[in-house]
């Protein structure tokens, strides 16, 4: 029936236009989602509801001014009854799901509404200013609001996923635990990307500390005195993101051969570390135990005052081990040579991105041909060029 009305009636469909979430139950027209405040001053959705004046196909304009509200009694940003159009508690069940509550009066000078348009829109006004005083992302309109009250990982409600309608896509990494071992430019880039995702645990694995010459190519705008002395790059950027999310873990250490179980627990693995010995070490393992894991990696130099090189992404399945090989795991004689390689912010990032990315197609977030999944890439810088292998 309602398709009908949206076809007939230019204030039904106005509504619809808009974003609200309408149906009709038993010839009342039904308003899902409208957020407004309780007592305890937070923000819940409730349903707002009104008998239709119908002939036929066609609306006459509403019958009164009246409306019936299923939810808690609406409040002020305050906490504080909002008893202005709240007349009277009148409960009123509507159908087997939906009992109304309350009891709404809010008469316009005029002495009635002139369309369903524009009492609905007076309404949702009424209850839903409060709670956008409280939180502007909200709204009755585009908005996911069940998303919105979900249990969630974020220590305030993901607004985002809800007004983008794209809640049970990000919901795919739900359950899911990733550890990031390197927590420098590349890892902490891979970090900001992750914290803003549904996975429920994040584990970040270095022994390194934060040092000035760090913050140059880091996500955010940090300065020396954020550092607090010798303070362990895992720590200073499990403090940071616990800010934002919950069910971060910080393993101040170097992985090897007497420590490698640290890893367990996870189901996908980001390495960003040049230490060839610990690296063979890590993928040694994380194939062992048949853990999908991403390493990335790059290589750059100054050429003619200028900088040259690439930047390198390697996929690795228990099903698919192709190019493992592209990955250097040789051993050197002096490791502390590769801490002396050109890096950037914007190529750190860059080579997270291909990770994030690569990592996001295998958890179903964006469409994935199987027989196109590019396993190995490789950004030419000079050349602007990215290479993809199969």
């Amino acid at each position: 029936m309602l398709t009908q009305l949206i076809d007939h009636n230019p204030d039904i469909k106005k509504l619809h236009d808009e974003g609200y979430q309408l149906d009709v139950i038993n010839d009342n027209l039904v308003v899902f989602g409208i957020p407004y405040v309780t007592e305890d001053k937070e923000i819940d959705f409730g349903i707002l509801y009104c008998p239709l004046n119908l002939s036929g196909e066609t609306l006459n304009p509403p019958r009164d001014h009246t409306a019936r509200f299923v939810g808690k009694y609406p409040c002020n940003q305050f906490g504080q009854k909002n008893s202005s159009f709240v007349n009277k508690p009148d409960p009123n069940r509507l159908s087997e799901k939906i009992q109304g509550e309350y009891f709404f009066s809010s008469k316009p000078s005029t002495g009635n509404y002139s369309d369903y348009y524009t009492k609905i829109s007076r309404y949702v006004h009424l209850l839903s200013d409060p709670a956008k005083s409280i939180d502007p992302s909200v709204s009755s309109r585009n908005f996911d609001y069940k998303a919105y009250k979900e249990e969630t990982v974020f220590n305030f409600n993901d607004s985002y996923s809800s007004r983008n309608g794209i809640y049970e896509l990000n919901s795919k990494l739900k359950g899911h635990r990733v550890a990031i071992v390197g927590l420098g430019g590349t890892g902490a880039y891979l970090l900001d990307h992750i914290a803003k995702t549904y996975v429920d645990q994040i584990t970040l694995i270095d022994g390194d500390v934060m040092q000035n010459h760090n913050l140059f190519r880091l996500p955010g705008a940090h300065i020396p005195q954020d550092l607090n002395g010798n303070i362990s790059k895992v720590e200073f950027w499990m403090q940071k993101y616990l800010r934002f999310r919950k069910n971060i873990i910080a393993i101040d250490a170097y992985l090897a051969e007497d420590n490698i179980n640290l890893l367990d627990g996870n189901d996908f693995v980001f390495i960003t570390i040049d230490n060839t010995t610990a690296k063979k070490i890590i993928i040694d393992w994380l194939l062992c135990k048949g853990i999908p894991f991403i390493d990335l990696g790059m290589g750059l130099s100054k050429v003619n005052n200028s900088i040259r090189g690439q930047i390198r992404k390697t996929f690795v399945t228990p099903g698919y081990q192709k190019y493992v090989n592209r990955i250097n795991m040789s051993p050197v004689k002096d490791e502390d040579i590769y801490k002396q390689n050109i890096q950037t912010s914007e190529l750190n990032n860059l080579n997270a991105l291909l990770g994030i990315i690569e990592w996001k197609r295998w958890c179903g977030i964006y469409l994935s041909v199987p027989e196109e999944t590019p396993y190995n890439s490789t950004y030419i810088i000079d050349e602007g060029t990215l290479l993809n292998e199969t």
